[in-house]
């Protein structure tokens, strides 16, 4: 009982210590299962410095972590993809006042080698490209960005890779 005591101390403690950036890259990940470093960047920094180094802490506090996958020789280092771990969905479901079980995250300490990780991959770098050009026209935004889960339909007659809604003047 005292172990399960001080895990939820050092939940809350954990909790409090995010900054609104934070909880929302966790519920990103949450939400799209794995974004690489540039695709953080594009969502939440400024810099991809500042996006690496605040990843590193997040992955410290052991929220998330990470690997870099392998390329083909000769054609550079791929950006390190990120997940949320178990302790990072508990620390999200303390922060929405849910129970852990109620958060629709499945952990998949396999996401180096799985066969879709390619495709999900380049489904969000499409909608960070979106939203990082957002960025530079005044009034435009990405509004809304669901993950292929949210949108197919119970029969199964749609099964499209994702679903975003995006506001412009006019």
């Amino acid at each position: 009982m005292f172990a399960a005591e001080n895990r939820e101390t050092d939940l809350h403690s954990l909790a409090l210590s995010l900054d609104e950036r934070d909880r929302a890259i966790l519920t990103s990940l949450l939400e799209h299962k794995i974004l690489t470093t540039d695709q953080l960047t594009a969502l939440f920094f400024r810099s991809r410095r500042r996006c690496q180094h605040r990843m590193r802490e997040l992955k410290d506090l052991g929220l998330t972590s990470a690997f870099e996958p392998a390329n083909e020789f000769g054609r550079g280092r791929l950006p390190e993809h990120h997940y949320l771990t178990e302790t990072g969905a508990a620390v999200l479901a303390r922060l929405r006042g849910v129970a852990r079980s109620s958060l629709s995250w499945i952990p998949d300490e396999d996401y180096r080698d799985n066969r879709n990780l390619s495709h999900r991959i380049g489904v969000n770098a499409f909608f960070c490209a979106v939203v990082k050009a957002s960025r530079h026209a005044q009034g435009h935004c990405m509004h809304r960005w669901g993950p292929e889960r949210r949108v197919r339909t119970p029969a199964g007659e749609i099964q499209p890779d994702g679903f975003g809604r995006y506001l412009h003047p006019g």
